[in-house]
């Protein structure tokens, strides 16, 4: 049993960002959300019943796809609960919007082979958005990508969440990332929810520090916005102040 007294709830154009130590739960929850994990002893209700919505688009951690696929049929796969027996002129405009909207369109006709893994990142977020789903799941979309996309996919997956009314999760290792792009925030440790609620309230200095072990410094950057900091513990500082060995 990986998962205990969970209780959650998703709001429509609503970003719930998955944080805590790595193996607390944050990726089983989010598979079962996605119905790749069937719980035990409890239930994932959807609208209040458990009939699965129409699209629930999910993009765990792991990404794979055949890689003699060019990145527009990739994409284009995240269409297959609308493709017919041809694809349709409204399928490659959908493509080619998600495309560019991510800054990615220069990378249609390159084959998956090609590209960086962080090109293969957004790539597979692309076909996640193009499905256009009831439900997004993200498992760690930013980690393979640099500074600027991250910020761009998670303004984004913000911005989509809003303008379609989605019900977002995402997991986040980047604390500050989670305080400034999600709306709602929980707290996962050993399997358990230790807190949730606005992000802002939940990612305190108490509470992290209580959850993942460090001093945590909650500051202000030149527009005000948070910046949570965490401090080295002691034995850290001591060897760092220590000079390097000669060379030989």
């Amino acid at each position: 049993m990986v998962l205990r007294g969970i209780n959650l709830q998703l709001h429509p154009g609503r970003v719930l960002g998955l944080v805590g130590p790595n193996g607390s739960g944050k990726s089983t929850l989010i598979k079962a959300i996605a119905g790749l994990i069937a719980p035990e002893g409890g239930q994932v209700l959807f609208d209040g019943c458990p009939a699965r919505p129409r699209s629930i688009a999910y993009m765990p951690q792991d990404l794979t796809a055949p890689v003699a696929l060019k990145v527009l049929e990739v994409v284009l796969l995240g269409r297959l609960g609308q493709l017919r027996l041809r694809v349709s002129p409204q399928d490659l405009s959908a493509v080619r919007e998600v495309l560019c909207a991510l800054g990615i369109e220069a990378l249609a006709d390159c084959y998956l082979s090609e590209l960086s893994g962080g090109q293969r990142q957004m790539v597979f977020l692309a076909q996640a958005l193009v499905s256009e789903p009831s439900v997004l799941l993200l498992d760690e979309p930013t980690s393979a990508l640099d500074i600027s996309h991250q910020i761009d996919v998670l303004e984004l997956v913000r911005t989509q969440t809003r303008r379609l009314h989605l019900s977002t999760v995402v997991v986040l290792h980047d604390l500050n990332a989670a305080v400034r792009f999600t709306d709602d925030v929980a707290l996962i440790h050993q399997g358990t929810v230790c807190a949730s609620g606005v992000a802002g309230a939940v990612l305190n200095e108490d509470n992290l520090g209580r959850v993942f072990n460090v001093q945590m410094d909650l500051l202000e950057d030149r527009a005000g916005l948070p910046v949570l900091v965490a401090q080295a513990p002691s034995g850290m500082n001591r060897l760092a102040a220590e000079p390097c060995p000669a060379s030989a």
